[in-house]
């Protein structure tokens, strides 16, 4: 029997999905009929030159298409015209879909591959435990592996006593509010700011003092003039690459931002969720205080979003409180995704994902700054979104609307702006991570640069 070939296969999508369309378009043209065989995942992957991994992910998005049915032992085949069910359409397969760059999306094409992790996990006897109660701050061997993790990979020494395992970034964010702060209490941000602290602060009663930035952020002596008129209890912060504006701190900024802290006796919300895609890492501010620093780390951004775990790490005081707070919002996180992310630390498949996405937005920020060359455009090498200062003829709600209308996706500088002074320059994020395939982010970045254009006349 001849063994299926897909053929030549475009370059401008990803290569699994490549595949999968290829048995669609074989389905169809009947090259592929109900019953077929399909070679199998090694066979496949030795003719085309790819990984096994890649073989795995096709076939599953075959699968999930209603296009081919899996037999246990004995391989892939194709299915019959009704067994299959509706799909979801990506946004790619319609020309008339917007090209979203307002959802910063973190390539999820290159997420690990869960289907092998789970056969390997399969295999192991104690998998039956994931299903149990463990302590609300998680299990004492995965907090051991996120105190080496954190010190490996985000330059932070904490202990597992103070490390607790959370459903993702934005969990940690809403338990360290709920431990560490009291209803009335003000919180420093920099003027711009991640928006879900602003809706966090709202659910709980706290109040958010906007503080001038420069392009390393938090400016530390506007936050020492901030202490000396109002009463602060604390600052939120994302030293490696804020969002939205990408401005990253330096060692000195870190040390001088942390020492009015101490000063003032400020406690330290410090986001790190962009700081893995960084190729260059500096010691948390956390680390440099660890009496008054929760430090948030999550594999949402450089791993994968739809796992939803986390590490928090927060000072001995107030480890118990933060506790109870995930005890009254979930009682724990899922051991099931404290396995996975155990499984992915140990055999580097963490490591090996973070890597290829600082590959791909590393392409994608070398796009974007070649089509809007010349605007003021700031962004990082690695990063997943940039920050776009507009000129002076548009507003950034005007400027969203309009990329709106021609089915482009950006956020203007209101989702993300703390009380009522504007900053000297209106902008907008573009996520250029959001859109699937470097076409479609290149179509949307000449919308952009068409808009720009248009301003200058």
């Amino acid at each position: 029997m001849t063994i299926w070939n897909p053929g030549d296969l475009p370059s401008d999508a990803p290569l699994y999905r490549t595949i999968a369309d290829a048995i669609a378009r074989d389905v169809q043209n009947g090259k592929l009929k109900p019953g077929d065989r399909l070679p199998t995942h090694r066979e496949l992957a030795d003719l085309l030159g790819v990984t096994v991994g890649t073989i795995t992910r096709s076939y599953a998005e075959a699968s999930r298409r209603g296009l081919t049915r899996g037999e246990t032992g004995r391989g892939t085949y194709i299915g019959s015209v009704s067994s299959r069910e509706p799909t979801f359409e990506h946004i790619e397969d319609s020309t008339d879909a917007a090209v979203d760059m307002g959802i910063n999306i973190p390539l999820s094409f290159l997420d690990p591959d869960l289907s092998e992790t789970f056969r390997k996990l399969s295999l192991r006897t104690d998998l039956q435990s994931a299903l149990r109660y463990y302590p609300s701050r998680g299990a004492f061997h995965d907090r051991e592996i996120g105190a080496s993790w954190l010190m490996e990979q985000h330059r932070l020494q904490v202990s597992p006593d103070n490390i607790l395992i959370t459903s993702g970034g934005q969990h940690a964010l809403t338990v360290a509010l709920s431990g560490a702060f009291r209803p009335g209490d003000t919180i420093a941000v920099e003027r711009t700011t991640y928006p879900m602290i602003k809706t966090l602060a709202r659910r709980f009663n706290l109040r958010l003092f906007p503080i001038p930035m420069d392009d390393e952020g938090m400016i530390p002596e506007y936050l020492e003039d901030a202490c000396r008129m109002n009463k602060i209890h604390g600052i939120y912060c994302m030293p490696s690459t804020q969002n939205p504006t990408t401005a990253m701190m330096s060692e000195e900024r870190r040390l001088q931002l942390g020492q009015v802290a101490e000063h003032n006796n400020l406690l330290i919300l410090e986001d790190d969720a962009y700081a893995l895609l960084n190729e260059h890492r500096l010691t948390p501010i956390s680390g440099l205080f660890p009496s008054l620093g929760f430090h948030i780390a999550s594999f949402s951004k450089p791993v994968t979003a739809g796992l939803r775990f986390g590490y928090l790490s927060a000072p001995e005081s107030f480890v118990k409180r933060v506790e109870h707070a995930i005890a009254d919002t979930q009682w724990m996180a899922s051991p099931l995704s404290a396995r996975i992310a155990r499984e992915w630390i140990l055999d580097g498949i963490a490591i090996a994902t973070i890597s290829r996405k600082q590959q791909e937005a590393r392409r994608r920020n070398l796009l974007c700054r070649s089509i809007l060359e010349g605007q003021m455009l700031h962004s990082i090498d690695t990063g997943y979104f940039v920050w776009l200062e507009l000129p002076e003829d548009w507003t950034a709600s005007d400027f969203a609307r309009e990329a709106s209308e021609k089915k482009v996706i950006v956020t203007p500088l209101e989702h993300y702006l703390i009380g009522r002074d504007r900053p000297d320059h209106e902008a907008v994020r573009i996520a250029i991570s959001g859109p699937e395939s470097l076409p479609q982010l290149e179509h949307g970045l000449r919308v952009i640069r068409n808009l720009l254009d248009q301003a200058e006349f």
